[in-house]
């Protein structure tokens, strides 16, 4: 998550702090990619699998907000837990999302449609950063406030996401 070294910087971590939350995020990840198919297996559909992830990576802004708003004084280290947890659901979910739209989109468009929403997704992800660094800037004395505001944010847009996906049809696994 890119939000994930700033918000343990402004808690007060060091370097070596948030050097352990990166690799530990990449060691996570390696191990993650290689359960996904398995996983989406063991779940029956696709659907089902991206619905539970869904949902999991959703919740998984919650335990963030509630540390960065009611503990205090803050510990940088509970936020490396949190942010590993936070990471596993949409790591798993991606792939499977991917494979999902494919299968749901003609081949005789797929790659424009895949291009334009790469291109939308990118907008809308350097807009975002926009957005939140004014978010910042607005609780500029009470940064962690106002990187619990960013999480509320994405915890809403994770919700609203899950809640769009239910709307989608299942297909047969590839």
């Amino acid at each position: 998550n890119a939000y994930a070294p700033a918000s343990m910087i402004a808690a007060g971590a060091g370097d070596s702090m948030v050097a352990l939350l990166s690799s530990l995020n990449n060691f996570v990840a390696a191990l993650l990619y290689t359960k996904v198919p398995s996983v989406i297996q063991r779940l029956g559909s696709r659907k089902k699998a991206i619905l539970i992830l869904a949902f999991l990576d959703a919740i998984s802004w919650l335990p963030l907000i509630i540390i960065l708003l009611f503990l205090k004084p803050m510990n940088p280290l509970w936020l490396i837990p949190c942010w590993i947890i936070n990471l596993i659901p949409g790591m798993l979910y991606q792939p499977a999302r991917s494979s999902w739209l494919a299968d749901l989109v003609p081949a005789a468009t797929r790659g424009r449609y895949f291009s334009l929403r790469s291109a939308i997704s990118g907008a809308v992800y350097l807009v975002s950063f926009y957005v939140m660094s004014y978010v910042l800037q607005l609780f500029n004395g009470q940064i962690l406030i106002g990187f619990a505001v960013i999480f509320l944010i994405s915890f809403v847009v994770t919700i609203v996401s899950f809640l769009i996906y239910t709307r989608i049809h299942n297909t047969n696994m590839a």
